[in-house]
């Protein structure tokens, strides 16, 4: 069996008060995850 790769990225903008990040990886064995990013102090 051969290590999943990444299939694709994609991003998602929610807007709200401010612009935040969805984040969707897709990987080959069909694996989904998603994260979300924001900017904080010192960034």
């Amino acid at each position: 069996m051969s290590e999943p790769t990444i299939k694709s990225v994609r991003v998602l903008t929610v807007m709200g008060n401010f612009e935040w990040p969805i984040v969707k990886v897709e990987l080959s064995n069909g694996l989904v995850g998603y994260g979300e990013c924001h900017r904080g102090p010192g960034h």
